[in-house]
Parts: C-alpha cells; sequence; structure tokens
C-alpha cells in the first residue's frame, strides 16, 4: 500500500502527511529531507564537484541557496541537475520501500513525474491560493520575494484528474479529511485483551489477522478491578519483541476505559477475536455486540487451531505446579517470565 501526496511548495502537503501518519501507520518519506541529507553526504558531494566544481561549496558543503540561484537561472539547467541528481534519490527511496512493513507515504512536489506515482494506491493533492502559500514559505525558508517568484516559476502543474482527492488547504482544519482518507484505505484490526500472560495461542491468532489486514493493535486493556501478574509495559515490550522477530508488522499499546472507544480512535476496521469452543462464542458473542451497537465496527473470529487450548490461565496454573510452560509462550516472553517470581 503507497499512498501519493503531492502539492507546491508551501501547499502544506508535509503537513497533510502527517496527519495522515498521526498513528504511526504508515513508514512515510518526505522526499524534500532525503535530498537535504544527500546534499551532506560525501559520496555525492564528489560526484557534484567534479561535475559542477568547487563554486557551489560552503565551508566544505553544498550551500542549497548559491546552487537555487544557479538551477532557476534556466530550465536546462534544472532540467541537467534533476537528471543528474536523480539515481542518488530513487536510491534512497527504493530501500526504504524495500525494508519497510509498514504501508508508504511519499511526499514529494515531483512525484507525478516519477515511476513511483503509478506505484501509489491513493493519489492526493493537496492545493493552497498563491498568496497563502508565499506567505508560508516566507515565514519557514526565510528567503526573499525574488527567490520565491523564482522557484515558483519552476513548480510543476498539476491537473486535478490525475489525483484521486484534492484538497484545498486554506487554513481550515484537515484532521478530518486525513481521518477519512485513512478508514478508506486502511484496514486496521484491534485485538484487545488482557494478555496475562500472552502465549502462543494469542500469537497465532495475530498472525493470522496479519494476513488479513493492512495494520493489527494488539491493545492491552488495564482493567482497575483485576489483577495483574504480569506488569503491562514488560508484557507489551515481550509481546512487541516476539512479533517483531518473526517479521510481524503490528502495534501493540496499553490503553484504558472502553475498548471500542480505543479502537475508534485508531480507525479500526474490526474487532478481532479467538475461539476455542462453543461456550467461547457465546460469552464474545455478548461483547460483539456490544461494540458495534456503540462503535458500528464488528468482531471478526479467527481460530487459533492446533493451540487454540493455550490460554492465559492455563499457562499461570501450570507455573503455579511448577511445570514447564517453554512450549507454550513466545521466547521473548518466555525469557521475561523466568526474570520475575510469579
Amino acid at each position: 500500500m503507497m499512498i501519493g501526496v503531492v502539492g507546491k511548495s508551501g501547499s502544506g502537503k508535509t503537513y497533510f502527511s502527517n496527519l495522515l501518519n498521526k498513528n504511526d501507520e504508515f513508514t512515510i518519506i518526505h522526499v524534500d529531507e532525503i535530498v537535504h541529507e544527500i546534499l551532506k553526504e560525501d559520496n555525492f558531494g564528489k560526484a557534484f564537484v567534479t561535475k559542477y566544481g568547487i563554486g557551489f561549496l560552503e565551508e566544505n558543503r553544498i550551500d542549497r541557496k548559491k546552487l537555487g540561484q544557479y538551477l532557476f537561472s534556466s530550465s536546462e539547467i534544472m532540467d541537467e541537475y534533476n537528471e543528474f541528481i536523480w539515481p542518488f534519490i530513487e536510491e534512497k527511496i527504493d530501500a526504504i520501500i524495500e525494508r519497510s512493513k509498514k504501508p508508504i507515504i511519499i511526499d514529494w512536489m515531483q512525484l507525478p513525474i516519477t515511476k513511483y506515482f503509478e506505484m501509489c494506491d491513493k493519489k492526493i493533492l493537496v492545493k493552497a491560493p498563491l498568496e497563502i502559500r508565499m506567505e508560508r514559505i516566507g515565514k519557514r525558508d526565510q528567503i526573499s520575494a525574488d527567490y520565491k517568484e523564482k522557484r515558483e516559476k519552476f513548480m510543476l502543474e498539476y491537473e486535478d484528474s490525475i489525483f484521486d482527492e484534492v484538497i484545498v488547504n486554506d487554513g481550515t482544519d484537515l484532521s478530518g479529511y486525513a481521518e477519512n482518507i485513512i478508514r478508506q484505505i486502511l484496514t486496521i484490526g484491534f485485538y484487545a485483551g488482557s494478555f496475562d500472560p500472552f502465549t502462543n495461542g494469542h500469537l497465532e491468532i495475530i498472525k493470522k489477522a496479519s494476513c488479513l489486514f493492512d495494520k493489527v493493535i494488539v491493545g492491552i486493556g488495564k482493567n482497575p478491578d483485576k489483577k495483574r501478574h504480569y506488569q503491562e509495559e514488560e508484557m507489551r515490550e515481550a509481546i512487541s519483541y516476539s512479533l517483531n522477530r518473526i517479521g510481524i508488522c503490528a502495534e501493540v499499546i496499553i490503553y484504558s476505559g472502553y475498548t471500542f472507544i480505543e479502537a475508534q480512535k485508531r480507525h479500526a476496521s474490526a474487532f478481532i477475536r479467538g475461539l476455542r469452543d462453543q461456550t467461547d462464542y457465546q460469552y464474545e458473542e455478548e461483547i460483539a455486540a456490544f461494540n458495534e451497537e456503540h462503535s458500528g465496527i464488528d468482531t471478526i473470529y479467527l481460530r487459533a487451531g492446533k493451540v487454540g487450548n493455550i490460554s492465559s490461565t492455563l499457562v499461570r496454573n501450570l507455573i503455579e505446579k511448577g511445570e514447564d510452560i517453554k512450549e507454550l509462550v513466545p521466547e521473548p516472553v518466555y525469557q521475561y517470565m523466568k526474570k520475575r517470581s510469579y
């Protein structure tokens, strides 16, 4: 899953990209930041000096303002420079995409003329009136009016028709737009429980859920009326490590209050619950009906298969009897449990 966010300088495309990523559900690629990093790197600097000489250097670093003044002097010079820097940019972007386990947001003014535009599942254009953009650029970049005008002439012009969403950023609150887009494009499963402790049965449910949803959120619910045997924060870390070591990208959180309220805040598409037998189903259906009535979010039931009989209660009972539970919980959870007495 890839979302492309496009807009002219000062339009607020980066601001909107960050709104989309409010809950850290994406790997976000701010290409302007990548370009700034490239300008500081030795391998690029050597190639740059070989092609353009040392006239643009200031204390052995490329002076961006000097370079900008040169580039904005003609379209031929700008095209030549873009062709020169393009491979460096693509190498960085390709590496991020390859290693990302999350859906991706790519925030880039030049996106429509790159190979990545067609890779985007959702294409968003953020627009703003010229006077608003100029004011934002002036405050942000502290550049002269003349420099702003030169830079404006070299910005791409966009056809609204090639985008799935066109958003006007005129100073109004855009968080509602961002939340609607997330609901449209991301399927998020919310798997809640006490996980006291987290077992291989729980792990199997998450494995199956990760094949069905773009993102899985594992929510450790805090219940003041229920005694915990293992601390929430330490169990959260053990669960996160257990999932990461087998390549499952899931967010593990601790929350309090009603589960359906937390799921709504996290834009959940469905609740995830595990079933072992008919008794489980009857109990879970009551909870599912309550959650759906109050949030509109339905529940998906998954089987844990051969490890479905492993529950937190079973693990704790076995520990009380002095029996080994190593095969019943993930290794990081087991190591955590060993460090403390039950």
